[in-house]
């Protein structure tokens, strides 16, 4: 039954796609879609990067959405025209940091991972002997039917924030000839540490992994960048506007959009026909990356016998990055890793230490 007349729901707010439209009209847009590679500079804005009852037909989850956007809208509307950052340790920066995780979460993409980990999570236990009418098969079919998994992961991703606080930010201000681009999944996690150390166990980009680093592009001359202070370093110390001009780094920055995008990137007038095919003809000799995937490991102590743990996880971004003015301390070369499957920041480790002490009963 359909309790909402908003029928289109947007993955990616609109506030966000008007930074990018058309002489600035806000109405309309540049595409490119990947597939077809069709190429218009004004498409009309509305209509894109949403699906129809994307959230359910109830308009619960749309509407609670459309809350957050009004709080977080004059937020990067500041950082994007005043080039103003939120405070450190402020409520803004709590609620910028809700904004990101909850857009990366929402996207196609995730949805699509969600289906694809339960329906991994059933052909392993069918494969193992699982009988096909049991009640765990039974749940996941019906986890699938209703889209409850990805449902109530957007509704309980407040908890991420608190993985999230300790990442540094700066404005990347883009001074080159070549304009920022964004996409239908403009969030896009990277981990050039754990790329350069070559970690081939888990995924690289979780909200709490060790030199996590995020992008997301504001206009054609700004971009947002979070990352790991203990990691990498952004310019110098003291500046919070880092400015590039290299050329070959905004378009390392383009092609991350591209391969990280679901079907569309988006741009404003600047953004050429010959440059948005030079950009997918150049990421297309990558690996494609958000590809859901599944790890079975044995416990090496188990008191049970044939026991598993399964880690799903989705393939990540690797271009070899290189970013001008964004370099690693030389101290992380010497950082050793430890024995588990995901490399955690040091201050995500004590948070999750807190909650697991705040969660045990009082006798333990």
């Amino acid at each position: 039954m359909e309790n909402t007349e908003k029928k289109n729901q947007h993955y990616i707010p609109k506030f966000l796609l008007r930074y990018f439209s058309y002489q600035d009209n806000q109405n309309q847009i540049g595409v490119f879609n990947k597939k077809s590679k069709y190429f218009k500079r004004d498409s009309k804005l509305k209509t894109q990067a949403s699906k129809k009852f994307f959230y359910g037909k109830d308009g619960l989850i749309e509407d609670w959405l459309g809350e957050i956007e009004s709080i977080v809208a004059p937020i990067f509307s500041k950082i994007k025209n005043e080039q103003v950052l939120p405070k450190y340790m402020s409520t803004d920066q709590v609620d910028m940091l809700f904004f990101l995780i909850l857009l990366d979460l929402r996207n196609p993409n995730r949805k699509t991972h969600f289906q694809n980990s339960t329906k991994l999570i059933k052909e392993h236990l069918l494969s193992k002997g699982a009988d096909k009418n049991s009640d765990i098969i039974k749940q996941i079919e019906d986890s699938e039917k209703q889209d409850v998994s990805f449902q109530r992961m957007i509704i309980k991703s407040r908890r991420l924030i608190s993985h999230c606080m300790d990442l540094q930010y700066k404005l990347i201000r883009n001074s080159s000839e070549k304009p920022f681009i964004t996409s239908d999944n403009p969030l896009v996690k990277y981990n050039q540490f754990l790329e350069k150390r070559k970690w081939r166990h888990g995924s690289h980009n979780g909200f709490g992994s060790l030199g996590a680093q995020w992008m997301i592009p504001l206009n054609a001359e700004y971009l947002l960048f979070f990352y790991d202070e203990n990691i990498y370093k952004a310019g110098n110390r003291k500046e919070k506007i880092v400015e590039i001009n290299d050329v070959k780094s905004i378009d390392q920055l383009n092609i991350l959009q591209y391969l990280n995008s679901t079907n569309n990137i988006f741009f404003n007038h600047k953004t050429t026909k010959e440059y948005a095919e030079y950009i997918a003809n150049s990421a297309s000799k990558y690996q494609k990356p958000n590809e859901s995937y599944k790890e079975v490991y044995t416990p090496e102590k188990s008191d049970k016998e044939n026991e598993e743990l399964i880690f799903l996880g989705i393939t990540d971004l690797k271009i070899n990055l290189s970013l001008q003015k964004v370099n690693m301390h030389s101290k992380s070369q010497r950082l050793k890793l430890d024995d588990k499957i995901v490399q955690l920041r040091p201050k995500v480790i004590e948070v999750r230490e807190y909650e697991r002490k705040k969660t045990m009963p009082n006798n333990v």
